[in-house]
């Protein structure tokens, strides 16, 4: 974000369209090429001298912002990798001694700037550095989510927090319009002060959002309990093999008590007691737990959708992946289990009559014909629902064969879904905020969901902004990476290595010139960039 190629051209179209010589343009050359570790206190001299050329109540030109936002952003981030390395040594924290970092604020003040200048209310109307460096720290879990193929995949997660990360419209929200898990704003969205979800099944997800975050402990516990289980049954399906053992697996641990915590069903009442009332908070936390750890595993072992062969047992139980996706659900770390939880924690999941409030909005925002009125509708549900207008929206848009996301009686009409896809699409068209859309293609020899992505392309590019694709593939025919994301964001793309050291992916970029051997290597994900 604002890298020197950028701030360089920047500079020089201003020097051509001002005719202003008094910039020591080269000096500016110096600072850029001089990189992260650059002399600060060389360049603040420098760059105060530049402020002094204008005067109080005079505007900034934008590349002396996007200069001194680099500067800012590329002191922090050392200063930060500085913090790590000092307040991890035994030594120090043995005698509680940490290392202090510089403020913004110290280094405006270094620059000749005021300390207000990053504020919402500036001028500038640019994002401040120090938000942008929490949002560019990024540590993924491993957490086998194969019930949402976006969260459980590391490279879409990391796809995703690179193209939040480049978002330049200022906004303190970000929001998950369909969301699964909350996995994407719990960690791709460290930067944002408020991180919102909607999701169909709000009433469900709260009940395993409290028994997550309430009390992760006991409920990483009873998961636990629940591989036992699991680990046990498998022990005992020796005769058996491939799917009839994963069959006869699925049917023993789904048994009528997890049918009965997974759907909600009470037990038969039976005479109360005098007890009954003083422990009816501890079994309704307690229920919660057991809830949020059965979840928890179901959506571990859920098949993504466009793997779904068939179902069995009632809608709620569908086929497990593999034994081996069984035994990794209970790998989970204690401590990685607890950064889930707390990361979760921070995200505010609406209810259900607020996802109904935007549903009905965006489902039916074709039918306000008249753009003043669709204007005001917007305004007031922003409003009401307490969200910046301009929030950073991510879109999980449910796709072929996942229509149920949409919940509606009729989801399994496909010209439906369709229609109701256009709708939501026509509300990001005339949307001034940023927004990020996943785009899927799972044909499955399906004609129609081939056709159905083709449909999708179409009518994004009717779209009036300019639109990009951050798209993902690999050489192995065996794994599926069928997603990518379509985005207002022009983000800018890492360097294969810069990539691999931050999200510990290995990949090569389409675009970008990467030689034949890495194209070759079954192992890399090749990254590709597109605007239409």
């Amino acid at each position: 974000m604002y890298g020197s190629k950028e701030i360089k051209i920047a500079l020089r179209k201003y020097i051509a369209s001002t005719g202003n010589k008094t910039i020591d343009e080269q000096s500016v050359v110096d600072i850029l090429d001089g990189g992260a570790d650059r002399d600060f206190d060389k360049a603040s001299q420098i760059v105060k001298e530049i402020r002094h050329q204008f005067r109080v109540g005079q505007s900034i030109p934008e590349w002396l912002r996007m200069l001194t936002f680099r500067l800012i952003y590329d002191y922090l981030s050392i200063e930060y990798e500085k913090k790590m390395e000092y307040d991890s040594k035994e030594e120090n924290r043995k005698k509680r001694k940490f290392y202090k970092m510089p403020t913004q604020i110290s280094l405006l003040e270094a620059l000749g700037l005021n300390k207000k200048v990053f504020d919402r209310t500036s001028s500038w109307n640019m994002y401040s550095p120090e938000m942008k460096l929490r949002q560019s720290k990024y540590k993924a879990l491993s957490i086998p989510f194969t019930y949402a193929e976006t969260e459980t995949k590391p490279i879409y997660v990391a796809m995703l927090h690179h193209i939040i990360s480049e978002s330049r419209i200022i906004t303190d929200t970000f929001v998950d319009v369909f969301g699964k898990m909350g996995y994407v704003p719990a960690f791709c969205a460290e930067g944002y002060a408020k991180k919102v979800m909607f999701t169909p099944n709000a009433d469900l997800f709260k009940k395993y959002y409290k028994g997550i975050t309430d009390n992760p402990i006991k409920t990483y516990d009873l998961i636990q309990r629940y591989g036992d289980i699991a680990k046990e049954i498998l022990g005992s399906l020796d005769g058996l093999r491939g799917r009839a053992k994963l069959e006869e697996f699925e049917r023993r641990f789904y048994d009528y008590k997890a049918v009965r915590v997974l759907c909600s069903i009470k037990e038969p009442e039976t005479k109360k007691n005098d007890d009954c009332n003083k422990k009816m908070s501890e079994t309704k936390a307690d229920d919660f737990c057991e809830y949020a750890a059965l979840k928890f595993c179901d959506m571990c072992f859920n098949m993504p959708y466009w793997k779904q062969g068939s179902i069995i047992d009632g809608e709620y139980v569908q086929r497990f992946d593999s034994q081996k996706a069984i035994n990794k659900v209970f790998e989970i770390t204690l401590d990685d289990f607890l950064a889930y939880a707390n990361a979760l924690k921070k995200v505010d999941c609406r209810n259900a009559d607020d996802f109904e409030v935007v549903q009905h909005f965006l489902y039916n925002y074709d039918n306000l014909d008249d753009i003043d009125i669709s204007e005001q509708e917007f305004e007031k549900i922003f409003k009401k629902l307490n969200l910046d207008k301009k929030s950073l929206l991510y879109v999980d848009i449910p796709k072929y064969k996942e229509y149920d996301r949409y919940d509606l009686d009729n989801y399994s009409d496909g010209e439906t879904a369709l229609k109701i896809e256009e709708n939501i699409m026509s509300f990001l068209f005339r949307y001034e905020g940023d927004w990020i859309m996943t785009l899927k293609e799972y044909s499955l020899g399906d004609k129609k969901a081939h056709n159905h992505y083709n449909d999708i392309i179409r009518i994004l590019r009717t779209f009036h902004r300019k639109l990009y694709i951050y798209k993902c593939s690999i050489e192995d025919p065996n794994i599926s990476t069928s997603i990518s994301f379509a985005t207002t964001i022009n983000f800018d793309m890492l360097l294969a290595e810069e990539f691999e050291d931050k999200y510990h992916i290995k990949v090569y970029n389409a675009d970008k010139g990467d030689n034949n051997a890495q194209k070759k290597d079954k192992t890399k994900y090749k990254l590709s960039k597109q605007s239409i």
